[in-house]
Formats: C-alpha cells, structure tokens, sequence
C-alpha cells in the first residue's frame, strides 16, 4: 500500500474514531482508482465498513447496482444498502442520505 493511502486511511479513522456514526462518500464506484493498485473498493475493505449504493432511478440503475454489490460482497463487505433515488426534490441529497443512514 502506498503511503498516502495509508495516511488516508489514518485520516478517516481518526475522524470517525470521534464520532458515533460516519459517512464518507466515494467517487462514482468502487473500481475507481485511488492511487496506482488501490480502488475505491480497497479502501472499504481496508476500513471494514458497511456501504450504500446509491444511483439514480432509472433504467440501466438494476445492473449498475446488482455489479456494484457483487463486487462488494466478492470484498467481503457484508453490510450493504441500497438507495434508489428519483429526480432532484427539496431536500438536498446529502441530507436525504444522511436520514437513510439514521433510519436504517
């Protein structure tokens, strides 16, 4: 592993290590690299943390999700949701997801 990878997962530890509850946000899926050989999955495997997919309500959203948990649960992650979510409404997306977390 390389070193800022490493220090990102002292960051994010330290942080949540303060809290009762904490959501990080990845980027786009979890096949995206973060660095040379550390994807977007390593790092929730490394953090042994649950994960939400979260996507858009419309077609082409089952196969995107249904890849997405196979390759979380290939991982080893075993606490997973899914959240579908429809166009834009009032309430702003990090809170609708925010209220999901708390409420499942």
């Amino acid at each position: 592993m390389f070193d800022h990878v490493t220090e990102v997962l002292r960051q994010i530890t330290r942080v949540a290590n303060r809290y009762e509850c904490s959501l990080i946000k990845g980027i786009s899926g979890v096949i995206v690299p973060l660095g040379k050989g550390f994807t977007v999955l390593d790092l929730v495997a490394k953090l042994r943390c649950g994960a939400m997919v979260v996507s858009r309500n419309r077609l082409g959203t089952i196969n995107y999700a249904m890849l997405t948990i196979g390759a979380l649960q290939a991982a080893g992650i075993e606490r997973l949701k899914v959240m579908l979510m429809s166009s834009p409404r009032r309430v702003p997306l990090p809170r609708r997801i925010v209220e999901c977390c708390l409420n499942c």
